[in-house]
């Protein structure tokens, strides 16, 4: 299983889209990048930023980036990681809402 919060888990996020024909058509005339910046909370003791460049229907790059002035991305979501129930709502689901409903506007 991989874990949640590392470059190798938006990697596999990343990999997912481009094998996604549902998010290649829905994207298929939107471009941009992100970063998704997760807030410290819990216990996730420093921000954790994502940067995401996404280009016509594929994922061109995912990381986790160290500093938010590596790039200079087209937009950012900040947000923070709500623990309930002693169980994290799923950020990835997030993402992949938010991937979705940019692509579709």
């Amino acid at each position: 299983m991989i874990k949640f919060l590392t470059d190798e888990w938006i990697k596999a996020l990343c990999q997912e889209l481009n094998r996604s024909e549902a998010y290649a058509q829905a994207a298929k005339n939107w471009e941009g990048d992100f970063y998704f910046i997760v807030e410290p909370e819990g216990p996730v003791k420093e921000p954790v930023i994502f940067y995401v460049d996404l280009w016509h229907g594929k994922c061109r790059e995912a990381k986790l980036v160290a500093d938010e002035g590596e790039k200079q991305p087209a937009f950012r979501m900040r947000a923070r990681l709500f623990i309930m129930h002693i169980q994290y709502i799923h950020w990835e689901a997030i993402i992949l809402i938010y991937i979705t409903t940019c692509c579709a506007i």
